[in-house]
């Protein structure tokens, strides 16, 4: 078996951290390195794990996700994050991507659909 690909969940909504984490326990190639609950605790852990690929939430106490997205890719370029909200505008898409995400989620999207867009962060980086 390949190696696990490490990821980090940046969640401040407990249960949907807890979503996230059963749904991609269930596959065989991901390695939950951390969660953070606020955008301070995810530079932290961004800073000590490493991880391959943050599933980051945009809208977060403490530290906004976009601030924590800027701070990610200028340590880590090469960790691929995915924006997870419930922000659909265009503002906040292109803000995202400005600041360096390789994928966009809306939180009301299907089970298939966020797990494809895990996958395409997981395999290759949106360009």
């Amino acid at each position: 078996m390949s190696e696990k690909h490490r990821v980090l969940i940046v969640e401040d909504h407990q249960l949907f951290r807890e979503g996230l984490k059963a749904m991609l326990n269930s596959r065989g190639d991901v390695n939950i390195i951390g969660e953070a609950e606020d955008g301070l605790e995810a530079v932290q852990q961004i800073r000590k794990e490493k991880p391959e690929l943050i599933l980051l939430d945009l809208s977060m106490p403490k530290m906004g996700g976009i601030s924590v997205m800027r701070e990610a890719k200028r340590t880590f370029p090469d960790t691929r994050i995915l924006a997870l909200t419930i922000h659909e505008s265009d503002q906040f898409v292109l803000e995202a991507f400005d600041a360096g995400a390789d994928g966009y989620c809306i939180k009301d999207a299907s089970r298939k659909e966020l797990m494809i867009t895990i996958e395409r962060g997981l395999v290759e980086p949106e360009t």
